[in-house]
């Protein structure tokens, strides 16, 4: 019936977006009006439309694809993602509705151990991930460095969703979140517990950068500046 009504083409928040023939998981999702529910709500509801945007966490650019489209025109957007093989898509989609917004994509690493890391790139975004057995090797940033690449923007928006790395960030880099309004972050328990981490830490890490969460939707968590 979707295929009917549709043809070859997906939706998401009414964005028509691409996706890889065989990322069938993806479509289903899609289809569903699953994808990302959470954060796509958090962002309708709260994010700031004149403030400077730093994804990190791009994958295939179909969040990015309705952050673009909530900004106002010129806002700078910001958009880190580790796998390379995902980094055109990603830009696609994240400029689909304005193919000359001031979209940035970056291929960079979150990482705090060394200046390139390891990464599991593939073509299946579920399997893609930092990993010392990694098959290529990508440039690595912390957050703090990011923000002076891009011009040190205070207040800016932060929307991140990077497998379990969020941790590590709050943990190294506490000073970034100094000029971040609104922080919508993924976060993600079982990898925390894999570490002898937990989510109360996290909750923790934040309230030490200055961070006090204000609205959650499964795992994905609201905060802004105390």
């Amino acid at each position: 019936m979707y295929h009917w009504r549709n043809g070859p083409h997906f939706y998401f928040a009414g964005q028509q977006v691409k996706v890889p023939d065989h990322m069938l998981g993806m479509k289903r999702l899609l289809i569903k009006d699953e994808y990302e529910r959470a954060e796509r709500i958090m962002v309708e509801r709260y994010l700031d439309r004149s403030l400077p945007l730093i994804e990190l966490g791009g994958s295939l650019g179909i969040l990015s694809s309705l952050l673009a489209r909530t900004l106002d025109a010129g806002v700078r957007y910001d958009i880190v993602e580790a796998n390379p093989k995902l980094i055109e898509i990603c830009r696609e989609n994240a400029t689909i509705a304005h193919p000359v917004c001031n979209v940035h994509v970056h291929n960079l690493a979150v990482a705090y151990s060394a200046d390139e890391v390891c990464f599991q790139a593939s073509d299946n975004v579920h399997v893609s991930k930092l990993s010392r057995n990694g098959n290529v090797t990508v440039p690595a940033s912390t957050l703090t460095n990011l923000l002076s690449k891009v011009g040190k923007p205070e207040p800016y928006t932060l929307v991140m969703d990077i497998e379990g790395a969020e941790y590590e960030v709050l943990e190294n880099d506490p000073h970034a979140f100094e000029g971040c309004a609104l922080a919508i972050i993924e976060i993600h328990p079982k990898v925390f517990a894999e570490r002898q981490k937990s989510e109360t830490d996290f909750i923790a890490l934040a309230a030490r950068a200055g961070l006090k969460a204000f609205d959650r939707i499964e795992n994905t968590l609201a905060f802004r500046k105390r």
